[in-house]
């Protein structure tokens, strides 16, 4: 939050930095189908070569997605989750930032060099399941749908910086961990949510802090702080 602040942007991560190793990549149900598929050959060709170049091609494809797609990552729904408190919130001590979908477009196209592409994360069954996605940066708005519990909105650009090398130079070339991408955080921002476990004094260091970098935006305290308070009306 702080880097945020200082910089007045948006970290965009590369998909192969991310601990899912199959950020990017085509489910298994997607290859089982290539498998499967009836090839259509013209001339003397052979039909398994072709199949195997389908599956290598396929494969290729998704570990460039993983190097060069960079992604900004949100968490999506009407009320708030203990569950991602406790992933993401040190201690039950940390901060929420509350955007929605629309803002958060616009303010990415206001100020960037990148064409940035917006929407939900598709959680599927990667055992069975084939991915509807064209090589790119489709794939990033994927996952095994063991991760469904994330609720994922993502914002995805592609790092156009290699093109025009070989394949395997583009593989093993040194790339920069992300990119940093301006916006207007005023507007981006709705409002900041302080977790249930943080005290007064926790409140005012943050208020220090927004009033430091001039972000002037409400902050209030988790809903889960008060939620149990209905039970003391009742007697």
């Amino acid at each position: 939050f702080l880097l945020m602040l200082q910089q007045s942007s948006l970290y965009f991560s590369r998909l192969e930095n991310f601990d899912d190793p199959l950020e990017g990549h085509y489910s298994k149900g997607h290859f089982e189908a290539l498998r499967s598929v009836k090839m259509v050959i013209h001339g003397d060709g052979d039909e398994n070569k072709l199949r195997e170049l389908a599956l290598s091609s396929t494969k290729s494809t998704a570990l460039l997605s993983r190097r060069f797609v960079c992604v900004n990552c949100w968490y999506q729904a009407h009320r708030e989750s203990r569950a991602m408190w406790n992933i993401y919130a040190a201690h039950g001590r940390g901060i929420d930032i509350v955007t929605d979908p629309d803002t958060l477009q616009s303010c990415l196209k206001e100020k960037s060099d990148f064409e940035i592409a917006t929407g939900c994360v598709d959680y599927l069954d990667y055992t069975v399941e084939r991915l509807h996605a064209q090589p790119g940066i489709s794939p990033a708005f994927y996952k095994d749908i063991s991760y469904e519990h994330e609720k994922e909105v993502r914002a995805a650009l592609w790092d156009d910086t290699p093109n025009g090398h070989e394949y395997q130079h583009m593989l093993n070339m040194d790339l920069k961990h992300g990119f940093n991408v301006p916006v207007d955080l005023n507007t981006l921002i709705q409002k900041v949510v302080l977790s249930q476990d943080c005290d007064s004094l926790q409140m005012d260091s943050l208020k220090d802090i927004m009033n430091k970098y001039n972000l002037r935006v409400p902050i209030v305290s988790s809903e889960l702080t008060t939620l149990s308070g209905y039970l003391d009306d009742i007697k």
